[in-house]
């Protein structure tokens, strides 16, 4: 695909492999199809808040099953699975226990050391989750969700757009390869570096032609010419300084002329190998900046979850503390109007006690007076 841009050109699932298929192949086609995959459904699994926040920004419900969690020396208990989201192309892992006769549970992964990888995921360069190979796991991992067709296409980094392409196709030459070292990809880069070596070598050849020729060239004239003016003793060339000793002090110059020339390109070519590695140091270093900035977004997310459930664990507090001061304030009142009523009864009772006195006073007054009454007619 002469028009695909690794920085720029969209990456939907035709467009990946129609650059992969043009410009590595081979090497391609050794990658496992979506297929031999396995993908779980979020759904038939249950989660905490934190992992329900991470993935309610996905508009799938998938899991791609990587792995087991094997933490130090033990034996895996559980699987991971992997999950990539729709709005950034972010990859998250979660371990996923089976509790006997329970529904399967969801736990996020802090770090890929405790995974051991299944192939081809762990053919990428090292299976325990080095800087370098978990950004080519995460390159394969977002290609099988991008064939699987659960996302569109593949979100870029901003700051690195071409770290998709790069991963990926490092990621292929090593599972080409049957998970050991390939020889490195030539990248534009190091093809122009490359060039710039040949170009350097050429001209170290005819420079090292050009400071050799005239000096062999000479000794040979020379070695011709002192025997003749060795026959010639009376010739005032004999004042002169011997042929011999001019053509060492010849050579010698010359030799001090072709050796700074020498080591002037070696030098330069020095500088050029280091230049090269410098540039891949911070190319890797640019891909482990990419790959702490995306975890960073991943918490920050989480962080601006639990914030939210802060605030509203706050509200629902100042809630419950206001029906508390009510409830008090209503208590309170009751106990006045219990008192109230209480005094009231108390009252009541004297009253009643009094009234019932004064009846048994009325009562006897009464008989009394009767009694007086039925005397009086005799009766």
């Amino acid at each position: 695909m002469s028009d695909f841009n690794e920085a720029k050109t969209l990456l939907n699932l035709e467009n990946v492999h129609t650059w992969a298929r043009t410009k590595f192949p081979e090497v391609f086609s050794a990658l496992p199809k979506a297929s031999r995959v396995t993908f779980l459904d979020i759904e038939e699994t249950s989660y905490n808040r934190s992992v329900q926040r991470s993935l309610g920004r996905s508009t799938h419900s998938k899991l791609l099953i990587i792995g087991e969690y094997a933490p130090g020396s033990e034996d895996p208990d559980s699987g991971v699975g992997a999950h990539v989201h729709s709005d950034n192309a972010e990859v998250s892992f979660y371990r996923i226990d089976e509790p006997a006769g329970g529904k399967m549970e969801l736990h996020p992964v802090k770090s890929t050391s405790t995974v051991a990888f299944f192939a081809p995921f762990c053919d990428v360069g090292d299976d325990m989750g080095g800087s370098k190979a978990i950004c080519r796991v995460s390159a394969i991992i977002q290609y099988y969700f991008l064939a699987a067709g659960y996302v569109s296409h593949l979100e870029r980094h901003k700051q690195a757009p071409r770290m998709f392409t790069k991963n990926f196709e490092e990621a292929c030459h090593w599972i080409k390869n049957g998970g050991e070292r390939p020889t490195p990809v030539p990248s534009s880069s190091s093809r122009a570096a490359t060039v710039r070596r040949e170009s350097r070598e050429s001209i170290e050849t005819v420079a090292h032609a050009v400071t050799t020729t005239p000096r062999s060239v000479t000794v040979t004239e020379v070695r011709a010419f002192v025997p003749l003016k060795r026959e010639r003793k009376g010739d005032i060339t004999d004042q002169l300084p011997k042929p011999k000793r001019q053509a060492r002090a010849r050579n010698s110059t010359k030799a001090s002329e072709s050796t700074p020339t020498q080591g002037i390109l070696s030098s330069v070519e020095a500088s050029e190998v280091g230049v090269a590695q410098l540039r891949d140091e911070i190319a890797s270093l640019i891909s482990e900046k990419a790959d702490l900035q995306s975890h960073l977004k991943h918490e920050g997310h989480a962080y601006r979850g639990l914030e939210q459930e802060l605030e509203q664990a706050q509200e629902a507090a100042a809630e419950a503390q206001a029906r508390a001061t009510e409830a008090e304030a209503l208590a309170r009142e009751c106990q006045k109007e219990a008192k109230k009523w209480k005094t009231k009864a108390t009252r009541a009772e004297k009253e009643a006690a009094t009234a019932k006195n004064e009846l048994e006073v009325l009562r006897s007054g009464l008989t009394n007076e009767l009694g007086e009454v039925l005397r009086s007619y005799g009766l």
